[in-house]
């Protein structure tokens, strides 16, 4: 799966760059991903399903990636600060040309941390070392302090870019040659896609790497900078159950369609069954046939039916969710670490709750209220049925909270020493289970306290 991943990505886009009369140049880049696993208690290797395959490619990575292969593929256990690590070597390469990840949240975290440390990054570069106050395993550390030589060229020149700051994007200013960038960024990946930019710019075309999950690889896009992708029946077997205009749920009693039954404009809940024996398995998510592709539909990823918020048969989507959060931040003047909504019963009638670790910026009381305002303002404009509940009095007002700072790379950090691989965590746009609720509302900053006693009824 991983290799069809990389391999349609890097042929993709040099076909772009052809039709463009851009030439593809040598290709050097981070692959911001990290294949840890874990071992079960019967001694099996636990893994992403990505990762297997991936390992064939393990021994022509040295030609193509500035991330080491000790940091791709470390040893069960070791901890790794991944973020400092994948830039501490693509840093000190100026012919970086491009930047790659299994999904773009990796990318977008990699920049956050460049932002807040690049000064200790620039010197370790000027030294030739790992920083001592980094998590990585010692042998590591003693590995890469040899191979590392002192770089005070590159180092200034870095430093004197960042100290610039990163209102302009940075990455065409330390890798002249950057020609774009890939991974997942299906339909609740939106404004990550969007973040990314600040770092890239306009102009650096990114590939949707593809459409897939465990059960294996959907579609693929067959352009850059494109949000739909083309099917790929030699790898899954597609069933489509239709979606009446309006609803997020199909009708079970309906007979599925097959690939040649799907109509461009038409919604549709997707069955699948695969080579492995998974048979007619609903991935609960639904999708849009957007056009064709010779005689093959593509479709675009619209929402997952387990990620979409219905407290009182409104049908928010995670597209919507995301519109919002980004409409409301640019309204406001403020940057987002990560944001998560919760389905909140405690009133009556019940109302969304905001959860949002907000970056470099302090909010009171005033701009608390203003925040939920907005948020009541934004899901009036995007969802019909959120405007006429509320009007009916079947939605409250919504409420937001703010969380401590470095919450979301605590989660990262917590589903990590659980065993969850790396690239396998995806943004919590919607907290709906009690594992995500308790750990969220336990990072509510202290001035918030009540509130959230009163949510969660302690």
């Amino acid at each position: 799966m991983q290799c069809i991943g990389f391999s349609v990505s890097v042929a993709t886009a040099y076909h772009w760059m052809k039709e463009r009369g851009i030439k593809m140049v040598n290709q050097v880049g981070p692959l911001a991903i990290n294949l840890s696993g874990h071992v079960l208690d019967d001694g099996k290797m636990s893994n992403g399903a990505g990762q297997i395959p991936l390992r064939y490619l393990k021994p022509i990575l040295r030609f193509f990636c500035t991330s080491p292969n000790d940091l791709i593929f470390p040893g069960l256990g070791e901890k790794m600060n991944t973020s400092y690590l994948h830039l501490r070597f693509c840093l000190e390469n100026e012919k970086v040309s491009y930047l790659g990840s299994i999904v773009v949240t990796l990318l977008t975290q990699m920049f956050d941390y460049l932002e807040e440390n690049w000064e200790m990054l620039c010197d370790d570069i000027e030294k030739g070392i790992i920083n001592p106050n980094i998590d990585c395993p010692q042998k590591f550390r003693d590995k890469y302090n040899k191979k590392l030589k002192p770089n005070p060229e590159r180092a200034a020149f870095l430093r004197k870019e960042f100290e610039k700051g990163f209102d302009d994007p940075i990455c065409p200013r330390i890798w002249p040659r950057m020609q774009w960038a890939y991974g997942m960024m299906g339909s609740n990946l939106s404004v990550y896609v969007e973040k990314l930019r600040r770092a890239i710019g306009p102009n650096v075309p990114i590939h949707n790497m593809g459409y897939a999950a465990a059960e294996g690889f959907f579609a693929t896009p067959t352009e850059l900078d494109v949000d739909d992708y083309v099917l790929l029946p030699w790898c899954i077997f597609f069933e489509f159950l239709p979606l009446n205009d309006g609803e997020d749920k199909a009708d079970d009693t309906v007979r599925p369609l097959l690939i040649n039954e799907l109509e461009v404009g038409k919604d549709y809940e997707m069955i699948v069954s695969n080579f492995s024996g998974l048979y007619r398995y609903k991935v609960e998510d639904v999708v849009r046939v957007t056009r064709m592709y010779n005689n093959t539909p593509q479709v675009k990823l619209l929402f997952r039916q387990n990620l979409s918020m219905n407290v009182a048969n409104e049908k928010t989507t995670t597209d919507m969710i995301d519109a919002a959060v980004d409409n409301i931040s640019k309204e406001m003047g403020f940057e987002y670490t990560g944001f998560s909504f919760y389905p909140d019963f405690s009133t009556k009638p019940p109302r969304y709750t905001m959860l949002i670790e907000v970056k470099d910026k302090k909010f009171g009381e005033e701009d608390r209220q203003k925040m939920v305002e907005a948020v009541d303002h934004q899901f009036d404009e995007i969802n019909e049925k959120y405007y006429k509940y509320r009007r009916w009095g079947m939605l409250n007002k919504p409420e937001v909270l703010f969380l401590r700072e470095k919450t979301y790379a605590d989660y990262n950090k917590y589903l990590e020493s659980k065993g969850v691989v790396l690239n396998q965590i995806k943004p919590v746009t919607v907290i709906n289970n009690e594992e995500r609720k308790d750990f969220f509302f336990s990072h509510v900053v202290d001035e918030e306290a009540d509130l959230v006693k009163s949510i969660i009824g302690e």
